[in-house]
């Protein structure tokens, strides 16, 4: 797999909880979310392939360790069907479903007045569960990076750090550079390379531009198809979206996303997590993908 894959899937995690977790204020963020990606041809192998996940998460109330230091804990699920069409019969035993369950420890200590120290310890589970739970399911990451408070604009935060992750390939080391900069009419959040530009015109309507990746490794419980071993199955999604937020109530938003899904990858990995041969590897055509979901 090329280092671009490695370094656009490194940050999936760090994206989310932050720049959602943080962006609430330390209330008890609650999202649900439908996701749909129509059917797409494989480039390499017969027959196509389409998704529709369902995911859920909750960032639980912020304890503060003295005064310097705040913990919160990210709880959140995903389930993905695959909905294979015109499959030859030497991928007939392909999982349809796929499950990731992932727990995430935010860790926030302010150092001075003006530098900070953010790190994110998770363990994904990731896995059809097909044979049940083991190891070979659970897949570690940490990102850990230091913040700077500008001393000229009170509302931007910027730094640098390291990510590990299991994400596209075991046992990735990649930096990382942050930016946060906040405005009454509009907030950017980038952790390399994803990144949302939001307008907030009024306080009930949102509206903007996002990149984000989707990507993870799971462990199958399949064995084998007709070519050789199958351990794992890798995935990676670039999208690319507008986005539009609407506060029906309080503090209950509908959000919704019509973006373009590229970089599409399923690649399929053997007990060393290897991918080398050319019947391992494949693209999925780019094509459209559709979110909706509401957030308190």
């Amino acid at each position: 797999m090329q280092w671009k894959y490695q370094l656009l899937a490194a940050t999936i995690i760090l994206t989310m909880w932050c720049t959602k977790g943080y962006a609430q204020n330390g209330n008890d963020p609650l999202f649900l979310n439908y996701h749909f990606y129509p059917g797409a041809d494989f480039k390499e192998r017969e027959g196509k392939s389409a998704v529709q996940s369902f995911e859920a998460g909750i960032l639980t109330p912020a304890v503060r360790l003295g005064k310097r230091t705040m913990l919160v804990n990210g709880f959140n699920y995903r389930f993905a069907g695959y909905d294979f069409d015109e499959l030859h019969t030497a991928y007939s035993g392909l999982p349809d479903h796929l499950h990731d369950i992932r727990y995430s420890l935010i860790i926030n200590h302010q150092l001075n007045q003006q530098w900070g120290i953010l790190a994110v310890p998770r363990v994904n589970l990731r896995s059809d569960l097909q044979d049940g739970i083991s190891g070979n399911d659970l897949f570690p990451g940490i990102t850990a990076l230091a913040l700077r408070a500008s001393s000229r604009h009170a509302n931007l935060r910027y730094g640098f750090g390291v990510m590990y992750n299991n994400d596209l390939n075991r046992h990735s080391i990649i930096p990382a550079a942050a930016l946060f900069y906040t405005t009454e009419k509009m907030r950017i959040s980038i952790v390399t390379p994803n990144g949302q530009l939001i307008f907030t015109p009024s306080k009930r309507f949102e509206y903007g531009f996002m990149v984000n990746v989707d990507a993870g490794i799971f462990h199958t419980s399949m064995d084998s198809l007709s070519h050789g071993p199958v351990a794992y199955i890798r995935t990676f999604n670039l999208l690319l979206s507008p986005v539009a937020s609407f506060n029906i109530c309080r503090n209950l938003w509908l959000n919704a996303k019509a973006g373009y899904a590229l970089m599409r990858r399923y690649d399929l990995l053997d007990a060393d997590f290897e991918d080398e041969q050319e019947w391992r590897q494949d693209d999925l055509g780019n094509g459209p993908y559709v979110t909706i979901g509401i957030s308190m």
